[in-house]
């Protein structure tokens, strides 16, 4: 219910910025795919309907059963066509990956969206070794495949320094100590308590990223830092290279 007293106003430029962020990638990657997995899509709020609406399936994995309602209905405004296969299984909780490894065989070379799901893994995996392990599967399971993720570093009551993203663009990925020197630096700042979501070891440093903020509520505010990969399948490789 927040989302969706959220949604129209306070969360309008954040839309716009993952929009922008995320558009060119699913052009790519439905180049060679007609299928898209989403992890996390929830009511589809922050993603660029539009454009996911072009694929002709989606596979979203989500256990809330009020997303999917909000989502599906949402979807066909724009995409009436498009064959939703939603899936309540919680894969996530499984800290050997052997779930979430088994679901991905059967999908090969089919790319995956985590839509503001990697910062939340730590509330799901109470210990921290947990997340660590899952942090290593994930990593693995994901190398071979086209994936794009948005996802949560940090989080406080204030909004983080908005002279952090007059320079905004595709970079190195900064860590924690980099990203706090960015955007957390100043007296407002002393007092705040800021939640770490232990993002920061999900990928390698030299992948490119880009950061937005998003102001939840006047009192919640998000860095989100936006990542992807595209690859292309290996049956199609003899394609592009032919062209």
């Amino acid at each position: 219910m927040k989302a969706l007293r959220h949604f129209d106003a306070s969360w309008k430029s954040f839309r716009i910025q993952i929009e922008d962020w995320l558009t060119p990638w699913l052009i790519s990657v439905r180049k060679h795919s007609d299928t898209l997995i989403i992890v996390g899509a929830s009511g589809g709020y922050n993603l660029p309907l539009k454009q996911v609406g072009k694929f002709k399936r989606l596979i979203v994995l989500d256990p809330d059963p009020s997303a999917e309602w909000i989502f599906r209905g949402r979807l066909i405004r724009h995409a009436p066509k498009t064959k939703i296969t939603w899936i309540r299984r919680d894969y996530f909780r499984d800290t050997s990956g052997a779930e979430w490894v088994a679901f991905l065989n059967k999908h090969p070379q089919t790319p995956v969206l985590f839509s503001n799901f990697l910062g939340q893994l730590f509330l799901l995996l109470a210990k921290s070794s947990d997340i660590e392990q899952w942090k290593r599967n994930f990593i693995q399971t994901v190398a071979s495949r086209s994936w794009a993720s948005f996802h949560d570093r940090f989080s406080c009551s204030v909004a983080p320094l908005t002279s952090g993203f007059e320079e905004n663009g595709f970079s190195e990925r900064l860590s924690n100590a980099e990203l706090l020197e960015r955007f957390y630096t100043g007296p407002k700042f002393r007092k705040v308590e800021l939640q770490d979501h232990e993002t920061e070891t999900f990928f390698p440093k030299d992948l490119q990223a880009m950061y937005f903020h998003w102001a939840i509520t006047s009192q919640t505010h998000h860095l989100i830092e936006g990542m992807f990969q595209i690859r292309v399948p290996r049956d199609r490789l003899h394609l592009v290279e032919s062209k």
